[in-house]
């Protein structure tokens, strides 16, 4: 049975490990690997939308530019082409 756990961080938060995740992040181990590198998926770079660092601790919920992983809008926006 999946796990219905959801994810704390933004679906734009990206990594180098993220791309070998089958499943949402639920702690920052999902994410970092020893490099700690990490970017945005909407800036390609280590600051995001609102001008904030990109790093699992602050890419959560209650940032204005944070997504939840599978949300409506955000599967919307893709649906879209955006």
């Amino acid at each position: 049975m999946a796990s219905s756990k959801l994810s704390p961080y933004c679906h734009d938060l990206i990594t180098k490990k993220r791309w070998f995740i089958q499943r949402p992040p639920v702690d920052e181990s999902d994410l970092l690997d020893g490099s700690g590198a990490c970017w945005c998926r909407q800036t390609k770079d280590a600051i995001g939308p609102d001008r904030g660092i990109v790093d699992p601790e602050d890419c959560q919920e209650g940032r204005g530019c944070w997504k939840r992983w599978g949300s409506p809008s955000e599967l919307s926006e893709s649906a879209q082409g955006r």
